[in-house]
């Protein structure tokens, strides 16, 4: 793979090698699998079998902070959280869900943003909060729409405290950028 400074970079855009990093990394990607109240149990099992079998991952236990707080869960919804054994800071997300109204993690929020997924990949930024909010104007400054606002999750059970928002990019696809406390 050739050098970054020997690529041809787009003329209207800056060579990111002479800039101080924005992102940095991935923090999780989410994935989902279709599930029905019926079958929820038997997924779950095939679910796990299969991340920690085929890809010889660890199941950790999702960080209760990481949902907003909701008075009920359906019943027919599970997140499990998988990590790679050299790196338990990266984690793969996989949400299992219908495709019934009450098959949402999130609520009305998101489905205003008129997301039809959730699956996502989580990008660490540089900078904290002032660090996620100027990536949240990138994103408005170049058309982008389905845009939340940045908002303050507090630290809770053994997790840090984290800026983040979800926006969506010029094709649909959807991201999460999020900054920890220090």
């Amino acid at each position: 793979m050739p050098a970054l400074d020997a690529l041809s970079i787009p003329s209207g855009t800056s060579n990111p090698s002479s800039q101080k990093p924005l992102l940095l990394g991935i923090e999780h990607i989410q994935l989902n699998v279709h599930s029905t109240p019926e079958t929820l149990e038997k997924d779950l099992v095939r679910v796990r079998q299969f991340y920690i079998n085929a890809l010889n991952l660890v199941e950790l236990p999702p960080t209760p902070s990481i949902l907003p707080p909701k008075p009920t869960q359906p019943s027919h919804l599970a997140i499990l959280w998988f990590a790679f054994p050299t790196n338990l800071q990266q984690h793969i997300h996989v949400v299992l869900k219908s495709d019934s109204p009450e098959g949402t993690i999130y609520g009305s929020e998101l489905e205003r943003l008129g997301r039809g997924t959730r699956a996502h990949p989580g990008l660490v930024v540089a900078g904290g909060e002032e660090g996620v909010k100027e990536v949240r104007e990138r994103f408005l400054r170049e058309g982008c729409e389905g845009v939340e606002d940045v908002k303050y999750f507090e630290p809770s059970e053994g997790a840090k405290g984290r800026w983040r928002f979800h926006g969506r990019d010029l094709w649909g696809n959807t991201f999460e950028f999020l900054a920890w406390d220090d």
